[in-house]
């Protein structure tokens, strides 16, 4: 799976499943989701990290996680978990910086 489409499911994941700050994300009954590079297929909703991690299940599942991250952390300012946990965020913004952070990888035929 190329990082672009990494991207665009971690996009899709939070526009239909959910966002979530301060915490990786919640399985499907509710639990808090400590960080993982693994995280349950069931998650609820997740924080940015916590979704390119379950959108990168892919094998290898490290290396797609972290070039993901990779292209997001060129767009934000500070790092990814204090832009994402940032009081004034939104959901709108976190998809929108994972499809920009897609085209950035498109571009570079990532």
């Amino acid at each position: 799976m190329k990082t672009s489409e990494v991207l665009r499911k971690a996009a899709e994941f939070i526009e239909t499943r959910g966002w979530y700050q301060g915490w990786y994300g919640r399985d499907a009954s509710g639990q808090l989701i400590s960080g993982s590079f693994s995280p349950p297929q069931d998650m609820s909703c997740a924080c940015l990290l916590g979704v390119l991690a379950w959108a990168s299940r892919v094998s290898p599942q490290y290396v797609a996680t972290t070039e993901a991250y990779r292209y997001v952390k060129q767009l934000v300012p500070v790092s990814v978990l204090e832009w994402n946990d940032d009081v004034d965020r939104t959901k709108e913004e976190v998809i929108a910086l994972l499809h920009r952070a897609a085209e950035v990888a498109d571009t570079a035929g990532d």
